[in-house]
């Protein structure tokens, strides 16, 4: 309980304020972000949510789409091997950040993401082996602007079981 004046002050001072300065701020990065890259990043990756955070959804119906990618992929060997994604180059950041998005579900309904996954909703087929390698926190993972598309800045996959 307070008085009307505080409330009001409380609705206006911690509520509307803040909440229209993130508009603006949206607005003018979503400008510029098409202006410098052709598209608008995917609105949960400006804002940082994951599923299983504060707004309490998780869209569990993702996993069972198709992969992000249909044109089949590959990598070489060595880079199989070495755990190396910088063979996987995307045509667009929101593509890239849809990967992005899909792995931090997995991580987030299973506890963890393999590099099976990634491979899977980039298009590569996966060897068995790659199911056994993967991610329980990929938090700070990114995406690279390089001159023919778009790089997965991904954490170095660990084992997992």
């Amino acid at each position: 309980g307070g008085d009307a004046n505080s409330v009001w002050e409380y609705v206006l001072f911690d509520v509307l304020v803040p909440a229209a300065k993130d508009t603006v701020a949206d607005a003018v990065s979503q400008g510029v972000e098409r202006m410098i890259f052709g598209e608008a990043r995917s609105s949960s990756r400006r804002t940082g949510s994951r599923p299983g955070s504060s707004n309490g959804y998780v869209g569990y119906d993702r996993y069972s789409k198709k992969p992000v990618r249909e044109e089949p992929r590959s990598v070489s060997r060595q880079s199989r091997a070495r755990h190396d994604f910088d063979e996987i180059i995307l045509d667009t950041r929101v593509e890239a950040e849809e990967v992005i998005d899909r792995l931090f579900d997995l991580v987030s309904k299973y506890d963890a993401a393999s590099v099976s996954d990634l491979y899977e909703l980039v298009g590569i087929s996966a060897n068995y082996t790659d199911k056994n390698w993967g991610w329980t926190d990929i938090r700070g993972a990114g995406v690279t602007r390089i001159r023919n598309g778009y790089l997965l800045d991904l954490p170095k996959p660990e084992p997992i079981d």
